[in-house]
């Protein structure tokens, strides 16, 4: 599994998403706003728009501290909002968890990197406010009722792109994004293992029901020896009313019955990813912690 990457500091600069008539992911296409020339520069190169996440303390840290922390061994995550959402929006959601994660590993010499994927068709063509979605519906239905997904193969060769320009560990989708998730991580040609991943408000995907019945994680990555790593983890909130909790339920257990290992943190509140549960945010980080502890062989 290719999770190590060196990071490299280019200059203090941060990204400017631009508006154009075509959707522009940003971290697939952005522009940069130098500090220094004060302009903004057309970059046609993929841009990791979390690079610099680790330069947001530079006033506070030596310039040696700064190189030894961007040369670190670093464990990236790729995290697929919901419907509604944004890669912006979704990073300010998870923010207490980049920061719990980043403490556990601030002594450990390991980088932790968020990338956020922001979804190619927007909800309103007239405000973008109203964010985007993976895919369009037929009028009445919902992911898990719908027969089809409109727009989906555009949404998967998004995420593909991504998982090509860089090296994550982890996969983590939240409501649309997850259940985004869930198809890809079960379709043909996909190395399961390459990836751990956390799957949150989830809800079967109906249009692909026969592509998650038919996986075989034999064909799809299985390790031969007996050693069993835990690699997805399902949160599910009881009082789910966007995505009733069944449906993510029987995503779990079908991977359960197909060999995989999984685990499930079950938690009181509804559909929102539950970084405001101490306990939930804090099994979440834990989980995390762990897998990132097997890839980088640490001691807890």
């Amino acid at each position: 599994m290719k999770c190590m990457n060196i990071s490299i500091a280019l200059s203090t600069c941060f990204i400017s998403v631009t508006k154009s008539s075509s959707f522009v992911n940003p971290i697939v296409r952005n522009k940069i706003y130098c500090k220094t020339s004060k302009k903004l520069h057309n970059c046609n190169a993929p841009i990791d728009m979390r690079l610099f996440s680790d330069l947001r303390n530079k006033d506070d840290e030596s310039e040696s501290k700064q190189k030894l922390k961007l040369l670190s061994p670093h464990f990236r995550i790729l995290c697929l909002h919901g419907k509604g959402g944004s890669g912006i929006t979704f990073q300010k959601n998870l923010s207490l968890l980049e920061n719990s994660l980043r403490l556990k590993f601030k002594d450990k010499k390991i980088s932790i990197g968020f990338d956020y994927l922001t979804a190619p068709y927007p909800l309103n063509d007239v405000d973008i406010r109203d964010g985007y979605e993976w895919w369009g519906l037929p009028p009445g239905m919902r992911s898990f009722n719908a027969d089809k997904y409109i727009g989906f193969e555009k949404s998967k060769n998004l995420v593909l792109e991504a998982l090509e320009k860089n090296s994550y560990g982890a996969i983590l989708g939240h409501s649309q994004g997850s259940i985004l998730l869930s198809i890809m991580m079960t379709s043909e040609g996909w190395n399961f293992d390459d990836y751990f991943y956390i799957l949150n408000g989830s809800a079967w995907p109906n249009p692909f029901s026969e592509t998650l019945e038919n996986f075989d994680y034999e064909s799809h990555g299985k390790p031969e020896d007996n050693e069993i790593k835990t690699r997805a983890l399902f949160v599910i909130g009881k009082n789910d009313k966007i995505n009733p909790p069944e449906g993510a339920v029987r995503i779990r257990d079908l991977l359960k019955g197909k060999g995989v290992s999984v685990e499930t943190c079950m938690h009181e509140g509804g559909h929102a990813f539950p970084v405001r549960d101490e306990l939930s945010l804090e099994n979440i980080s834990n989980w995390l912690t762990e897998v990132i502890n097997i890839e980088f062989k640490l001691s807890e």
